[in-house]
């Protein structure tokens, strides 16, 4: 239980680290929530949602493929709760949703338990293994959709692999299809436990059509909900398998070999219990349950591994099978096992929680004290930071958006008012120039800089580069004698 308590302590902390896992932690729930509960009225959603951010036009065509039954569930409660009790945006915003996400992990520790002890498994020591993992520190203090895959998957493999399961058919099709409205993926995973249920029913056919009838029933009012919200008739599961059917339009968020989520994601997220898990299900001959469980993790990994975008977070439904199967087997390892273990987890915590993309909520935070909110900000290298942490007068604009036209334009439509530029450390001068353009008389002098930040679109070369910088831009003064000479005495600045 003490060993619990920590772990629960360091959850709640992870949600006030300013670790950035990943920009849909912001754009895929919190932004939504900011928009719909508290009106405001200069956020720009991105393209799964129909907003004008997109990453190339294609994707606009399938857009919206993203249900709004996510966002209601991470993020509108926490923000609603804000806007009943306290008027207030800013960073509280996404530390109230991750503070939502880490009571709900709390509540899945219970299903999780009962789901363990309905399979047999050694439950005290597949709990702490599950809770000590930094894959459960890092993204259930997070707001993803990937996480409430994993909460759906247990709901349903509880009831699927309960003894009375022929009276709760028609709640796992409900479960089933509210699962299919957060990721399409959820199919791949539940479909074994959906042949189980048939398999043992008395009257297959009875069973199969209850199921089908509450999962389209509650397909079809989620549809509607979906169709209300975005003032269209939209199927979103369907659009979002649609677009990421083809490897052409998953390239703009990168490719990786079919075998990464197996050679790499796996042993990442779950370290060595990946191998004492598989080691266990090859014993367990007659355990019909756990071969139930296999057969789910197979299922979804081999669909999972058919794209060729994978990322480690879509295999995290995978840790109630990995931890169920590797806490007997770790009750018999030696300490230096142990030892080496905790390490691993503690260190990958560390990264996420305070260095990955740290930089963006540490310049939020450094902003948020001024009284007078600067007009621009153009981010560089780095994640952008959400819309709704800012002031409304403050003007988001990312890499992918930045030339040299654009940011002569953002400049000249507000000459007398701040600008500022976030970009990476690692970023030499030649690329800022690239990005931004040359324009004479104008000045990036270095207002502050963000320790530790790594940012993985540019690789740091050297340990200095473990920087946000952040710039002022600045006209030199037209009665100037030189311009060289003013840039020869302006200390911390680049001269452009």
């Amino acid at each position: 239980k003490k060993c619990y308590v920590v772990c629960v302590c360091c959850l709640f902390c992870t949600a006030l680290t300013p670790g950035y896992v990943h920009p849909d932690e912001m754009f895929q729930s919190i932004e939504v929530a900011a928009r719909d509960i508290l009106s405001l009225p200069h956020i720009l959603m991105a393209w799964e949602w129909g907003g004008p951010i997109a990453t190339s036009s294609n994707a606009k065509h399938y857009a919206p493929c993203r249900s709004i039954i996510f966002p209601w569930l991470a993020s509108h409660f926490p923000i609603l709760l804000i806007k009943s009790l306290y008027h207030s945006s800013g960073l509280f915003i996404a530390i109230i949703s991750r503070v939502w996400c880490c009571l709900l992990s709390i509540g899945h520790d219970l299903l999780l338990r009962r789901l363990w002890r309905n399979c047999q498994f050694d439950v005290d020591a597949a709990h702490w293994l599950y809770r000590m993992s930094w894959s459960t520190m890092v993204f259930h203090s997070r707001p993803l959709s990937n996480v409430f895959e994993l909460y759906f998957f247990t709901m349903c493999a509880l009831l699927a692999l309960n003894n009375d399961i022929h009276r709760k058919v028609s709640t796992f099709g409900a479960l089933a299809a509210l699962g299919c409205f957060v990721r399409f993926t959820f199919a791949f995973w539940i479909a074994p436990l959906g042949i189980y249920i048939l398999t043992i029913a008395h009257q297959p056919m009875s069973t199969f059509i209850k199921i089908c009838t509450s999962f389209v029933a509650i397909t079809i009012i989620l549809a509607c909900i979906d169709s209300f919200y975005f003032g269209r008739p939209v199927f979103t599961p369907f659009r979002n398998a649609l677009f990421n059917a083809s490897p052409s339009r998953l390239e703009q968020f990168g490719l990786h070999y079919r075998c990464t989520h197996v050679l790499f994601n796996l042993p990442f997220l779950f370290g060595p219990h990946v191998l004492y898990a598989a080691c266990r299900a090859l014993t367990l001959n007659k355990h019909t349950k756990v071969h139930v469980l296999t057969a789910c993790i197979i299922t979804a990994l081999v669909a999972l591994s058919i794209a060729p975008h994978q990322e480690p977070r879509f295999l995290l439904p995978s840790a109630v099978f990995i931890f169920g199967l590797a806490g007997s087997w770790w009750r018999r390892q030696k300490l230096w096992i142990i030892i080496l273990t905790c390490l691993f987890n503690i260190s990958i915590w560390l990264f996420f929680t305070l260095v990955h993309q740290a930089g963006p909520a540490r310049l939020a935070w450094y902003l948020a004290s001024e009284q007078k909110p600067p007009s621009t900000i153009f981010f560089l290298g780095t994640y952008i930071v959400p819309r709704s942490l800012f002031s409304s007068t403050t003007h988001i604009i990312d890499q992918d958006d930045i030339t040299p036209d654009t940011f002569a334009t953002a400049l000249s439509q507000h000459p007398k008012s701040q600008h500022l530029i976030a970009a990476s450390a690692s970023i030499l001068t030649k690329d800022l120039f690239d990005m931004i353009g040359t324009h004479r008389n104008l000045v990036l002098r270095l207002r502050a800089s963000f320790f530790p930040h790594f940012s993985g679109e540019f690789l740091p070369s050297k340990f200095s580069h473990l920087r946000l910088h952040l710039y002022e831009i600045s006209f030199l003064n037209s009665s100037s004698t030189s311009y060289d000479d003013e840039c020869d005495d302006t200390e911390e600045a680049i001269c452009l």
